[in-house]
């Protein structure tokens, strides 16, 4: 049994703070969760782009199509792209 009388009202100041360090610990353990699989993802992007390399040379010789030059196998680095909308440039509506 517990160590409550029967008459004697339950904590609920102490019921409510293990809630919030039982839900801070559940997230904090899928978060990392979450970290470590985008990192494991990630890492067999980079290791399958060879066997993707390879599969796409094996279906261009299927279809009797030849590459004069070799598929690179690194991914290059690309600058960051910045848009912004303009709601000026809606189709329809004139430039004042």
């Amino acid at each position: 049994m517990s160590g409550r009388k029967a008459g004697e009202a339950m904590d609920w100041s102490r019921a409510k703070t293990i809630l919030i360090v039982t839900f801070l610990t559940l997230n904090m353990i899928l978060g990392f969760q979450l970290w470590t699989s985008s990192i494991n993802k990630q890492t067999e992007i980079a290791a399958d782009a060879s066997g993707t390399v390879e599969e796409l040379n094996r279906v261009l010789r299927s279809k009797n199509i030849r590459l004069t030059d070799n598929l690179p196998t690194e991914l290059p680095n690309i600058q960051v792209i910045n848009v912004k909308f303009d709601e000026n440039m809606k189709p329809g509506v004139k430039k004042p």
